[in-house]
């Protein structure tokens, strides 16, 4: 909690790092058929030191156009709760390009980075990513041993996407609040994101479009 201490508002500092696999990531709109090349190969995840708040964005280059873009859908992300941006902390690359710097100047922002060799300075981040990677290794391999046929390591950009989402909706001990109510602010008082949630890689059936125009089909055949 060193690093955090002195943040106590939402959007006062915010940690950042990038996620690296060798394992070739599903985008969310191609059914799997893209190619290798065009593939997601990381992610940027930033975490607000106040709130506890993450968020992540898929990456086919982590270079700094695409992290830039990244950074953006964070801010867009903030502002929607009502949070304004102030300041970063990150590891060098590419965080310090010409390209991040001056969107930052942009948008009146500071970044301070971690010394040569010191990647324990930006401890917040790293541990973040380990916190939801742990949990997104998790859930794979929970749907992997219930449904093996289905089980994919492409998947592994949406298995960590909820895992950001448990981790931003799940009230925690010490305070029965979620990260993201602090974030924004608001008390939920009915945790129906939670209730409504599947479990990650759990069958969904969708209805035989023949039974939506009157048509009937035999009764042995597959009503999904």
């Amino acid at each position: 909690m060193t690093i955090r201490k002195e943040d106590l508002d939402p959007g006062q500092k915010v940690s950042c790092d990038q996620y690296i696999t060798s394992i070739p990531g599903r985008l969310p709109d191609t059914y799997g058929k893209e190619n290798t090349k065009e593939k997601y190969r990381g992610s940027t995840i930033f975490y607000d030191h106040a709130s506890g708040v993450m968020f992540v964005r898929h990456q086919v280059l982590l270079q700094a156009g695409e992290t830039v873009r990244a950074k953006r859908a964070f801010e867009q992300f903030a502002k929607q709760n009502g949070v304004k941006i102030k300041s970063y902390r990150a590891v060098n690359l590419p965080f310090n390009s010409k390209e991040f710097r001056d969107d930052l100047a942009l948008h009146n922002q500071t970044i301070d980075f971690s010394g040569v060799g010191a990647h324990h300075q930006n401890g917040v981040a790293k541990r973040s990513i380990q916190t939801v990677t742990q949990l997104a290794r998790t859930i794979m391999l929970h749907a992997s041993i219930h449904w093996p046929d289905a089980a994919d390591l492409e998947l592994w950009p949406f298995a960590l996407e909820h895992a950001v989402y448990i981790w931003n909706h799940l009230p925690k001990r010490d305070n029965l609040l979620s990260p993201l109510e602090i974030f924004s602010g608001t008390k939920v008082d009915i945790y129906a994101r939670l209730q409504r949630s599947h479990v990650w890689g759990c069958p969904v059936y969708v209805l035989d479009p023949k039974l939506q125009d009157g048509k009937k089909i035999p009764k042995s055949n597959p009503r999904s």
